[in-house]
């Protein structure tokens, strides 16, 4: 369970950044705060998932290594 938790806050910290950046680029690009806005939101909850989702594989992946 912690193991979990930990995972969430390293993607929670790493995706405000990178959603602060696409952010800054869509915004750069389009000119437009809410253009930029919902592409980030939308670029932020993909991405959490997805980086989730690859922390628990890589986890499983490690544990399988290990019994073998």
């Amino acid at each position: 369970m912690e193991e979990n938790l930990v995972i969430l806050y390293k993607a929670i910290t790493w995706r405000i950044l990178a959603t602060l950046i696409t952010f800054l680029i869509a915004w750069a690009i389009l000119g437009k705060i809410e253009y930029a806005a919902g592409i980030a939101w939308l670029d932020m909850l993909i991405k959490l998932v997805a980086y989730m989702g690859h922390e628990k594989l890589w986890l499983s992946i490690s544990r399988n290594s290990k019994v073998n």
